[in-house]
């Protein structure tokens, strides 16, 4: 079993049966993540049909507003969909969009059984397949894996929650929960497959942000590399496409404009051979391909009225300027990368900006992916001061999942239960 299987497992292991039905769902969801980086704002879905309990189809939603994966499962197993069965994660969009109602097409195509994992959270279409189907004489069975579903699609959940991106905290850290050691070196905290599991949360966030600390320091790509994308998952890296997240750099005083040639370096980084120049940009200012075309491939956040005037920016480099000039606000952030069209953002770091985020209370989920090395405790923590008098009084994770990642050992919660709540809201 690798990384990624196991990170399902994990995922799946509240409502895992031993039966052949949970088995195949475990396969679906797998097979949904092929649409990693390309169906934002749209949730990963996949689908199997099967004929006298052999495959015959299968299909993944690729690419945002074209084929739903129930309808390329079908398209590829035809006329021998007559009379079987279809597995899909999300129950069968039933209104007319991009494209036409999944509904139909299984209705067209003979099934005679549809097993689901869970509800879609879109009121345009959700709860409204079964009803559509039963009418048509096909046996609808579901929410097979609910939470699952919602857990591998939170970012898509969690914007019909409350219309906010979902944000992401990772972090690698020792066993006493440091960042780096007293020197400040933290190359590598964790191992490969653990920085392969950072490569997979890029690919599957629309935005990574980072301070301009660990910008100026660290030099970081922040970008999607398919060689760490393997070492997580495996054999399935081949049936994705890379596709680069936008960078954010957190700001405040818009101090890169100082310290950088800016607008120069951003220029040089469109050259294929940026990196081999004598005097080479940040890597940062490098553009990654390919990206999402209508959402800024880097945005520079910082302060209003800190920006410096003037400043002449490529295409799809934007400046976002936020108006609590007392210190930065998360919530405001957020809020105006959401109006670009990011649904959900992965935050790496450093430290201040992890301590000011815990501090805000502005993060969704925390991912640490925890290396059996001690740093002592001179070492680079993430945590605020949080004058506790009981352990239980400490925020704790909630739906928290434990992941053997080659060394390192992912931890993973939410910080509030409202993926649970809104599962439960959906109903069964």
């Amino acid at each position: 079993m690798n990384p990624l299987e196991r990170l399902v497992r994990a995922i799946t292991a509240r409502e895992f049966r031993s039966t052949r039905e949970h088995e195949l769902m475990c396969e679906v969801l797998i097979m949904s993540l092929a649409g990693a980086g390309f169906v934002s704002p749209n949730p990963f879905v996949g689908a199997l049909v099967l004929a006298d309990g052999a495959e015959v189809g299968r299909g993944v939603h690729r690419i945002f507003g074209e084929e739903h994966a129930e309808r390329a499962a079908l398209n590829m197993a035809r006329q021998r969909a007559q009379g079987g069965e279809i597995f899909v994660n999300l129950e069968p969009c039933n209104h007319e969009g991009n494209q036409p109602p999944c509904t139909k097409a299984i209705i067209e195509a003979g099934i005679r059984r549809v097993i689901f994992g869970g509800y879609d959270p879109n009121p345009l279409t959700s709860r409204q397949a079964r009803p559509v189907l039963e009418e048509a004489g096909v046996e609808v069975v579901g929410p097979l894996m609910a939470f699952a579903t919602a857990r591998l699609n939170d970012s898509y959940y969690h914007w019909h929650y409350c219309e906010r991106p979902l944000v992401t905290l990772k972090l690698a850290v020792s066993l006493e929960g440091r960042l780096s050691a007293a020197s400040g070196d933290s190359q590598w905290i964790s191992g490969k497959v653990g920085r392969g599991y950072g490569h997979f949360l890029r690919q599957t966030h629309d935005a990574v942000v980072v301070g301009v600390g660990t910008v100026l320091a660290d030099n970081p790509r922040l970008t999607v590399r398919g060689a760490l994308l393997a070492e997580f998952m495996g054999e399935y890296r081949h049936r994705l496409k890379l596709r680069q997240p936008a960078r954010v750099i957190l700001d405040p005083g818009f101090e890169l404009f100082h310290r950088r040639e800016v607008e120069e370096e951003l220029e040089k980084g469109l050259r294929e051979e940026a990196e081999h120049l004598d005097t080479p940009p940040l890597n940062i200012f490098r553009k990654g391909m390919p990206v999402r075309g209508e959402i800024p491939w880097l945005i520079i956040a910082g302060r209003a009225g800190a920006a410096p005037a003037g400043v002449r920016l490529l295409p799809g480099v934007a400046l976002l300027e936020l108006e609590d000039k007392h210190r930065l606000s998360f919530d405001e952030l957020w809020e105006k990368l959401g109006s670009y069209g990011i649904r959900s953002v992965l935050v790496e770091g450093g430290a201040r900006v992890a301590r000011e985020l815990i501090q805000q209370r502005a993060f969704t989920r925390l991912d640490l992916v925890i290396a059996p090395v001690l740093l002592g405790e001179d070492g680079l923590g993430f945590s605020p001061v949080l004058g506790l008098k009981h352990v239980e009084d400490g925020p704790d994770l909630k739906s928290p999942i434990a992941v053997p990642l080659g060394k390192n050992v992912l931890v993973s919660g939410y910080r509030t239960d409202w993926l649970v709540r809104m599962v439960k809201g959906l109903g069964r």
